[in-house]
């Protein structure tokens, strides 16, 4: 198994999440296909397969990792205002 790949969820339209990879591309993924807790602004790990394909239906929300990135948002912005 290859390790996860991290997107974040931008949006949730109605059952359709948008999510953004690494690199900032979207991609649109039934809801149902996440877990539960899928929530705007989680960051998720998903697994992929040996040919390098997203199991959506393996993703967990990463609560550690999602902490993580927005403390350093929130340290960037505060330097930027000279926080």
């Amino acid at each position: 198994m290859n390790p996860p790949r991290y997107y974040a969820v931008e949006q949730i339209n109605g059952d359709v999440a948008v999510l953004l990879d690494d690199d900032r591309r979207p991609i649109a993924v039934p809801l149902n296909r996440l877990p539960r807790s899928t929530q705007q602004g989680a960051l998720l790990a998903i697994p992929l397969d040996l040919s390098g394909t997203p199991s959506w239906s393996d993703a967990r929300v990463d609560v550690a990792e999602t902490r993580r990135r927005m403390q350093n948002v929130l340290q960037g912005a505060q330097q930027e205002i000279g926080a």
